[in-house]
């Protein structure tokens, strides 16, 4: 059998048509990458460049890629085949398909394109995240005494919220908002009691409408009023504040809950077990910490960076 140059064959106008199966199997490849390029858009992504910038980007190339390869083959021969072809091809494409070694360097585009997204431009973003990383830690407004400052102001804790949302991590805001709410019932009960205990008439203390007071406090929490009592982390939970610390239980920390925070395994193992033994007032503080530290580290640096110069005049 003669062994042919299949490249000057094509430029000869005789090369031969490729199988059925090769067209099968390319139009169904381009069929399914344009759905699965459709339904990546709907996929939210935190990260401006990340999974999802890859894999649809990746997707639009290559559908683009074979577009320009199924135009080029079709252009550059005048053999009969699935697609009507010219009888007479034109230079530039006899041409570019010279260039392109028949259509196959357009593909090493798309491999050179995918270790670009997959790993060069992570470690772009690496290595530019670590000096901004670097900058945002030497600014004293960075602090964490600071952002326990701005978790204090009730107007910037309303722009966390907000941004929490678009960053999927509304949960922790939320923890915190309940949390400071949990803090002021504990602070009420002392008043309320120690006023009992000054009249002499502690029964008088299951009269007070702490129900009433809670959903105050929940619908006012952006007016930031809150009672001035110093509270023991070891006092037991009074009765009748136990179902609303069981609420913020089954709401945050039980992993089944539905604004559960991510939180370690260890700290609701000891949540848990105090809610079973002997629970104190202070219960969430170790959720409130790894809580805290989270919002730190995700949704501070985006509120700061949009927010800085009005920070600087609100907070001392």
């Amino acid at each position: 059998m003669e062994k042919q140059d299949a490249l000057i064959n094509m430029k000869q106008n005789r090369a031969g048509k490729l199988y059925i199966v090769f067209y099968v199997f390319s139009t169904m490849f381009m069929i399914f990458n344009a759905i699965f390029a459709f339904l990546l858009l709907f996929v939210k992504d935190v990260n401006k460049y990340g999974v999802k910038f890859e894999c649809l980007s990746i997707s639009i190339m290559v559908f683009i890629i074979n577009l320009v390869n199924i135009i080029l083959q079709r252009r550059a021969s005048n053999q009969e085949g699935i697609f009507k072809y010219n009888k007479y091809p034109q230079r530039v494409f006899l041409d570019i398909y010279e260039i392109t070694e028949g259509g196959r360097t357009l593909f090493c585009i798309v491999l050179i394109y995918m270790f670009f997204v997959s790993v060069s431009l992570p470690v772009i973003q690496y290595y530019s995240a670590m000096r901004t990383k670097n900058a945002y830690f030497q600014d004293p407004m960075s602090s964490l005494q600071y952002f326990y400052k701005v978790l204090k102001t009730p107007s910037l804790v309303n722009e966390l919220r907000e941004i929490a949302i678009r960053e999927f991590s509304v949960e922790n805001v939320l923890f915190w908002e309940s949390y400071q709410v949990l803090q002021k019932m504990v602070n009420r009960y002392q008043i309320e009691y120690k006023r009992a205990k000054e009249i002499g008439n502690i029964e008088s203390l299951n009269q007070y409408d702490f129900e009433k007071y809670y959903f105050q406090q929940m619908q006012n929490y952006s007016e930031g009023s809150e009672d001035n009592c110093s509270c023991d982390p070891n006092m037991p939970i009074p009765n009748e504040l136990r179902p609303y610390f069981t609420q913020f239980y089954n709401m945050f920390v039980d992993r089944n809950g539905p604004s559960a925070v991510n939180i370690s395994g260890k700290t609701i193992k000891k949540i848990y077990h105090e809610m079973c033994l002997f629970p104190t007032v202070s219960i969430f503080d170790d959720a409130k910490e790894e809580v805290v530290s989270m919002m730190y580290s995700s949704i501070f640096p985006i509120l700061l960076k949009r927010n800085k110069k009005y920070m600087s005049n609100t907070l001392v």
